[in-house]
């Protein structure tokens, strides 16, 4: 298992999923059509997330989804705190829409890295 691959790809849907989460929560576009997609990607991303780290639970050390978990709370909260100290917000729209394309490119480096 590369468990370093496993971590960077973990934290990078987190970055990417956080702002999609954000863009949601702070939608103020004219598309309906568009905040339900958002809202639909996000939706998905969580539940894949959640049964990654379930899966993951089964399949390996039991305290290993903990540790991806909290380590992914933890860059949030750093997020947070550049995006405040920094006034950076104008930025949440780009990484957000960035999401669509990273996402699935880090599930794809979370699967290909999962323990066998």
């Amino acid at each position: 298992m590369n468990s370093l691959g496993l971590i960077i790809s973990y934290l990078v849907f987190s970055f990417f999923h956080f702002y999609q989460l954000k863009h949601i929560k702070n939608f103020q576009g004219a598309s309906q059509i568009f905040r339900l997609i958002l809202s639909s990607f996000g939706f998905v991303c969580m539940v894949f997330m959640y049964a990654f780290l379930i899966y993951l639970g089964i399949k390996s050390i039991w305290y290993y989804p903990i540790i991806l978990f909290i380590s992914g709370i933890t860059i949030k909260f750093i997020y947070s705190f550049i995006e405040s100290k920094f006034k950076i917000k104008d930025y949440q729209l780009i990484f957000s829409l960035l999401g669509f394309v990273f996402i699935p490119i880090t599930i794809f480096f979370m699967l290909k890295y999962f323990p066998n």
